[in-house]
């Protein structure tokens, strides 16, 4: 996935549960990178408050980290809110807590790999 992008997947609405999203990511670059995976609802929801649902991760790749396994486990409850996208992304280009730092300098490249949502109970 290059630097600017978002990697969108649709899927039917999640019922109200506990669930895991799983996937492999690599960073090959000799800097230290960020990654923003999220679920979310099809017509998006601002980060602050995906944040505070628990619905997104940032995680931190070290330079030349090789492939590393990383879960977001999270709960839908909420009646308001239709679970049903899920949403990587390369520079997450937000100037507001909690993902100001999230840029990633210009020709970033980060993999996604074995991506998978799971129910859990």
């Amino acid at each position: 996935m290059p630097n600017g992008a978002d990697l969108f997947q649709d899927f039917s609405a999640l019922q109200n549960g506990n669930y895991t999203l799983s996937f492999m990511a690599k960073n090959e670059m000799n800097y230290d990178v960020k990654l923003v995976a999220a679920v979310q609802t099809a017509i998006g929801t601002p980060a602050s408050q995906l944040q505070s649902l628990g619905f997104l991760k940032e995680s931190d790749l070290s330079a030349n980290s090789g492939w590393v396994n990383e879960t977001l486990s999270f709960t839908v409850n909420n009646p308001g809110i239709t679970v049903n996208e899920l949403t990587f992304s390369n520079s997450y280009d937000n100037t507001s807590p909690p993902l100001q730092d999230s840029k990633n300098p210009a020709g970033t490249f980060i993999d996604i790999a074995n991506v998978s949502l799971i129910k859990t109970s």
